[in-house]
């Protein structure tokens, strides 16, 4: 079994652009694909991206890129979007909505490439991956690396559907691999880090949950259940049906989330946006709070009112919370390289609730669900310092 992905394009794999371009793509549903190139100013207006080379068109060199992330195909010569680009357009999902609709519905061999036989064996590799993520013991958490995910799980046939105990049994299995196959299963697994209980560190895959988490562990398996659903023997009627997500569907698939409690509400965006639970973790990542902690960015003393947070807080030895500067619904802005701190900052409890309470008020007045990139938001967590070192910590 083969997995593939594009390759080279992981900048626009990020899931704020992927959101860019599910908005666009919605815009010009149904538009013609023969003629010269009618996607490229809508697509480059709303995510600013080039869309190289200019001398093809994007469809031509970038229809991989929809269709991997499952936003649209072509029925004919016309332009057709999925029921992803739909809900992600039409309500405004979270990339952990995203991920937990995209995880059980990606399969190989895919309706994407040209190798799809619809009566072929599947395997869901997303599935297979988290599946393994969270059948590993807890107090080990290894992770899994671009070799481990050959060598487990390709070699393995590892389906996405195996129950935990094929998972701890599996046993590495040497298998020739091109550099090609290992760059698109890398920036596969990059793409997929993007799922807030998830990381990218070091060239591994890490599941960023605290030691005795059993409940969302149990959770995260059973969302890793492929959705197993009749084939289309034409690959562009297949990728819609792989991506349909009917709204029962997704309201029942959705509810699957634990629902954070008021109070981790009002510690992100309290305008009545919805918060998943797995974002809140996230902001409290024991994995997240040991790399800053490590880190040459790291102080003591809180980002925002400077005060020194093991005077602050003497009983614990020493406490701060995460905060990133740019919540968008990835929390984290990922690179060639991994995880990137650039957008961390370390920072006392009141304080973090502070930022996050200017975030909404500021988003509120704009009208607006969200920041348009990383400057704005760097721009208005400035203005949200200088007021909490002026007047201390804005009140609810």
């Amino acid at each position: 079994m083969t997995w593939r992905w594009d390759q080279g394009r992981l900048e626009y794999f990020l899931f704020s652009n992927v959101r860019n371009i599910a908005h666009a793509l919605y815009d010009l549903n149904n538009a013609s694909l023969d003629h010269s190139d009618p996607l490229r100013g809508e697509l480059q207006s709303r995510t600013g991206l080039r869309f190289l080379p200019m001398h093809y068109t994007v469809w031509r060199n970038y229809k991989r890129v929809f269709g991997c992330s499952l936003l649209a195909t072509s029925l004919g010569d016309r332009l057709a979007v999925t029921d992803m680009t739909k809900l992600i357009v039409e309500k405004n999902i979270t990339a952990d909505d995203y991920f937990s609709l995209f995880m059980p519905r990606f399969y190989f061999p895919s309706p994407i490439f040209e190798s799809y036989r619809p009566a072929a064996k599947r395997s869901f590799p997303f599935c297979a991956v988290m599946r393994f993520l969270v059948s590993q013991p807890p107090t080990v958490q290894p992770g899994l690396s671009l070799d481990d995910a050959f060598n487990l799980l390709v070699a393995n046939e590892a389906t996405g559907a195996e129950p935990q105990k094929f998972y701890l049994s599996l046993r590495p299995r040497s298998i020739s691999v091109s550099p090609d196959q290992k760059r698109q299963v890398r920036e596969m697994l990059i793409f997929f880090s993007q799922f807030s209980p998830l990381k990218w560190v070091a060239g591994r895959l890490t599941l960023d949950l605290s030691v005795d988490d059993a409940q969302a562990r149990q959770e995260l398996f059973l969302m890793a259940t492929p959705l197993i659903r009749d084939q289309h023997s034409d690959r562009s009627a297949e990728l819609l049906r792989m991506a349909y997500v009917s709204e029962t569907a997704a309201r029942y698939e959705l509810a699957q989330h634990v629902e954070p409690s008021e109070e981790e509400v009002s510690a992100v965006f309290p305008e009545g946006r919805r918060i998943m639970a797995y974002h809140s973790r996230v902001e409290r990542s024991p994995g997240l709070r040991k790399l800053f902690a490590r880190s040459k960015r790291f102080r003591w003393d809180c980002d925002m009112c400077t005060e020194d947070l093991r005077i602050k807080y003497p009983w614990t030895g020493g406490f701060f919370e995460i905060h990133h500067v740019l919540p968008l619904s990835s929390p984290i802005w990922l690179s060639l390289k991994g995880v990137s701190l650039d957008d961390v900052r370390g920072m006392c409890p009141n304080c973090h609730r502070s930022a996050h309470k200017y975030y909404g008020r500021y988003l509120t007045d704009a009208g607006r669900p969200d920041f348009s990139g990383k400057e704005e938001a760097a721009d208005v967590y400035a203005k949200a310092k200088t007021l909490v070192r002026r007047y201390g910590p804005l009140s609810p």
